[in-house]
């Protein structure tokens, strides 16, 4: 009889634990076709941009970006969010503020070369001459 109450209880628990999952954050259940077709109007609305040189297609495209990015909170679709970003402020003539957003996707690794590079154009854009001229590196 115990061996048979003992594998009963733990099922028992096994099956409760499966059952009664709660999601932490709602946002989470948003539907990934949902921003499946959110990225292709963006795609779409930045060709069409490309044919016809409308600014209103990008203005739109960079506000489904941005809620794109508040939907899709995967490590992947912030990356490829940030990214898409980026590209659309630079279609928009906004280059300084679509390099800056790269601070987000670029490596973090202060030894990395494209962290380097990256906080070598930064400081230039931001007046810090001195924190972006490589010879102040080889006079120490």
């Amino acid at each position: 009889m115990k061996f048979f109450i003992t594998p009963l209880i733990i099922l028992c628990f096994l099956f409760i634990d499966c059952t009664n999952k709660k999601v932490e954050d709602p946002m989470q259940l948003v539907d990934d076709s949902t921003i499946l077709r959110m990225n292709d109007s963006i795609n779409h609305l930045t060709v069409n941009f490309q044919k016809n040189k409308d600014t209103t297609l990008l203005q739109t495209a960079l506000k489904l970006s941005d809620t794109v990015l508040k939907l899709d909170q995967t490590e992947e679709g912030q990356y490829y969010g940030t990214l898409r970003k980026s590209q659309i402020l630079t279609l928009l003539g906004r280059k300084k503020e679509a390099f800056l957003l790269q601070d987000k996707i670029t490596d973090r690794n202060p030894e990395s070369i494209e962290r380097l590079i990256y906080n070598g154009v930064a400081s230039k854009l931001r007046y810090q001459a001195d924190s972006s001229d490589p010879d102040i590196y080889s006079k120490t």
